[in-house]
C-alpha cells in the first residue's frame, strides 16, 4: 500500500489580481476548482483495456471514494474524450485549446506561445491559482506569457514552496490542481515510490482525492475532475475514453451526461462560466462542459442595432435589456470586441470575418438575437496590380519572363505556370507554391525584394510553357496566402471551364487569382462573378488564362469562363490577404 506524506513539495503558482473584475458573476459565482489526473481509462470495456483493474476508474473497487462518493454527489461526463497522446498537449488543450507544434512531453520549459485561459483572466482582473506537485505538467510554466519575462502582475515565476496546510480563503475564482505521479496515479518506474500500472497506485490517488476534495467543497467550490489522457493504446478521439465528472454547489447530484465532451470543451465550458473571451483554439468549436453558476440572471434581449450596415472595423450600437453582464457579441457567427456602456446598451466593433446575418449577445442569463439583420458592405479595397507580363516557350529553354520595370519592396508577387511535361517546376528562391493541379500552379513570394529583369523557374521535363508574372501592391507582408481559400478542378471535356470554388476567405479584402489551362487553342470569353482577365497565353495546343479580383467582402471565390469549343481544361484559384 502506498503511504501519502503529510508534507509534500510542490510548484504553487498564485495570482491575485487587485483589479476589479469584470463583471458582477466572476464576483458572485461559486469558484471552481479543476484537478487533473492522469493515465487511466473511463471502464473495464475501454479499447485495450479488456477489464484489467490497474487501468480503469469508473467502477473500479480500487477507487471507492470516486465511485461511492463523487459520482453519486455529482454528474459523470460518460462520452468525455481527451485530445491527444502524450500527457502535456491534453494540459495545452484544456488551457489554450491547442498546442503550438508541442506534441510531446518534451517541450521546453517556456516555449509555448498561446493565448490562455490564465492569461485571459489575468488580463480581465480575475484572480486565479495554479497548484502542481511537479513541474512536469503545470501549464503555466510552458506558456510564453506568462514567465518572469512577460513582467504581468498575475505571471507566475516558478518557486518551491510547502503544499499549503488549507486553501486561500476565499478561494480564487478559478483553481488548477495537479497533483504529483502518486497521487495523480500517473506512477513511476518500477523501482520508484509509487509504481505504475499497480491497484495501489489507483487507491492512493482516489484517496488523496478524498482528502483534497471536501476541503475545496466547504469553501463552496464547483470541482471539476478529469484524467488527462486514456491508457490501453487508446487512441480514440485523439487521446482516448477517460473520466471527467464534477461536485459543489448547484451540479445535479447523480447525473450522468452522455454529450460528447472534450479537453476542448472543458475550455470552452470555464471561458462561458468565468466569462472570458475569445473562446480560444478549438474551444471555439467544442460542446462547452456545463459548470452551473446557481445564479439567477434575466435573460437578455436585443431591440435595435445603429446602425444596420456597415464596414468591418465601424462601431454598432446594440440597444435592449439586462446587458451588464454580456460576456460575447457576434455577427453572423463571427466574434466581435465590445464594451458594456450599461445595462441597456453595448458598443460593438464589426470584426474582420462578419458577413451579413444578425447579430447575438450572450450573458449568463442567455443569449439574444437581433431580429434586424446586419449588412456587413464592401470594405474599401486597398490591393492594386502594379504591373504583368507574359511569355511562353518550348521545352528546350526554361520558364521565364521580363518584368515590364522593378518591383517595388515589399509587394506582393505572383505567378501562374503553366506546363506540358512530367516534372515539377521549382520557383526562384524566395518564392512558394501556393496551389498546383497537373500543369498549372499559382505561385507567390510575400514581401518581397525588388526584382528586375528576368524571373524563371527551373525543373527537369516541364515541357512547352507559359508563365504569368504579377505585382500586387496592398498584399500582407506575412501571411498573406489564405489556406482556408483555395481550391483545384478540372473535367475531361467542356465549354465551361472553372478555377474550383474555395472555402470563405479569412478576411474581407482579398486578392484572388484564378487560372485555367486548356489542352486545346479554345479560346476563354466572359469570366464570372467579378473577375477580370489579366493576361492570356497560347503555348502550342495548350491556352492558359489567367484573372484577377479583389474581393470586398469575406466570401467563398471562383471564376468561370466559356471556352470556344469543348475541351479538357485545368483549373486552380488562391486567395491573398490584403493589408
Amino acid at each position: 500500500m502506498l503511504v501519502i506524506r503529510a508534507t509534500i513539495f510542490v510548484v504553487f503558482c498564485l495570482a491575485v489580481v487587485t483589479s476589479e473584475p469584470v463583471s458582477a458573476q466572476a464576483a458572485t459565482a461559486p469558484p471552481v476548482a479543476v484537478i487533473v489526473l492522469e493515465n487511466h481509462s473511463y471502464g473495464p470495456n475501454d479499447v485495450g483495456i479488456l477489464g484489467d483493474t490497474t487501468k480503469y476508474i469508473v467502477g473500479n473497487q480500487d477507487a471507492p471514494y470516486i465511485n461511492d462518493t463523487l459520482i453519486p454527489q455529482g454528474t459523470l461526463f460518460t462520452n468525455y474524450y481527451a485530445t491527444s497522446h502524450p500527457s502535456l498537449p491534453n494540459y495545452l488543450h484544456m488551457v489554450a485549446g491547442a498546442t503550438a507544434g508541442c506534441t510531446s512531453d518534451a517541450c521546453p520549459k517556456d516555449s509555448v506561445p498561446l493565448e490562455n485561459l490564465f492569461h485571459l483572466l489575468g488580463e480581465a482582473g480575475t484572480s486565479f491559482a495554479s497548484y502542481a506537485q511537479s513541474i512536469d505538467h503545470n501549464p503555466e510554466t510552458y506558456l510564453t506569457d506568462l514567465d518572469a519575462a512577460a513582467a504581468h502582475p498575475y505571471g507566475c515565476p516558478t518557486t518551491d514552496q510547502p503544499f499549503p496546510s488549507s486553501w486561500a480563503d476565499p478561494l480564487p475564482p478559478f483553481s488548477f490542481i495537479v497533483p504529483d505521479r502518486c497521487h495523480g496515479m500517473e506512477g513511476t518506474p518500477a523501482t520508484g515510490a509509487c509504481p505504475h500500472a499497480t491497484d495501489a497506485l489507483i487507491t492512493a490517488g482516489d484517496t488523496w482525492l478524498s482528502q483534497t476534495v471536501p476541503t475545496l467543497l466547504a469553501q463552496g467550490a464547483v470541482v471539476v475532475v478529469v484524467f488527462d489522457e486514456a491508457t490501453g493504446g487508446d487512441k480514440t478521439n485523439g487521446g482516448g475514453h477517460v473520466l471527467a465528472l464534477e461536485t459543489g454547489p448547484n451540479v445535479p447530484a447523480g447525473a450522468a451526461d452522455g454529450t460528447f465532451y472534450s479537453h476542448n470543451g472543458l475550455l470552452a465550458g470555464l471561458e462561458n462560466y468565468l466569462q472570458v473571451r475569445p473562446l480560444l483554439g478549438a474551444a471555439t468549436t467544442a460542446t462547452p462542459l456545463p459548470i452551473p453558476n446557481g445564479i439567477a440572471t434575466p435573460a437578455p434581449t436585443v431591440t435595435g442595432l445603429t446602425p444596420t450596415s456597415g464596414t468591418a472595423g465601424d462601431t454598432v450600437t446594440i440597444d435592449g435589456t439586462n446587458l451588464t453582464d454580456t460576456f460575447s457579441v457576434t455577427f453572423n457567427g463571427a466574434e466581435a470586441t465590445f464594451s458594456v456602456v450599461d445595462d441597456s446598451t453595448v458598443m460593438a466593433t464589426v470584426p474582420g470575418s462578419a458577413t451579413t446575418g444578425s447579430v447575438t449577445v450572450a450573458t449568463p442569463g442567455g443569449a439574444a438575437t437581433s431580429s434586424t439583420t446586419f449588412t456587413v458592405e464592401p470594405s474599401a479595397t486597398t490591393a492594386t496590380l502594379v504591373q504583368h507580363a507574359v511569355s511562353h516557350g518550348l521545352g528546350t529553354a526554361r520558364p521565364t519572363v521580363t518584368w515590364t520595370q522593378t518591383t517595388t519592396t515589399g509587394n506582393l508577387l505572383i505567378a501562374v505556370l503553366q506546363w506540358t511535361g512530367s516534372g515539377t517546376p521549382v520557383p526562384p528562391p524566395g518564392w512558394s507554391v501556393a496551389v498546383k493541379k497537373t500543369g498549372v500552379g499559382i505561385f507567390y513570394a510575400q514581401n518581397a525584394a525588388a526584382e528586375g529583369g528576368a524571373i524563371g523557374f527551373t525543373g527537369t521535363s516541364l515541357g512547352g510553357w507559359a508563365l504569368d508574372v504579377m505585382e500586387w501592391s496592398g498584399g500582407s507582408s506575412s501571411g498573406s496566402f489564405d489556406r482556408s481559400a483555395f481550391a483545384t478542378s478540372g473535367s475531361v471535356a467542356s465549354t465551361l471551364a472553372s478555377s474550383g470554388t474555395t472555402a470563405t476567405t479569412s478576411q474581407p479584402v482579398e486578392i484572388a487569382i484564378g487560372a485555367i489551362r486548356t489542352l486545346s487553342k479554345a479560346t476563354m470569353a466572359s469570366p464570372t462573378n467579378g473577375f477580370g482577365q489579366v493576361d492570356t497565353a497560347l503555348q502550342s495546343s495548350n491556352r492558359l488564362g489567367v484573372f484577377s479580383k479583389v474581393a470586398a467582402i469575406a466570401e467563398p471565390e471562383s471564376v468561370s469562363v466559356t471556352l470556344s469549343v469543348g475541351v479538357r481544361w485545368r483549373g486552380v484559384i488562391a486567395t491573398f490577404r490584403a493589408s
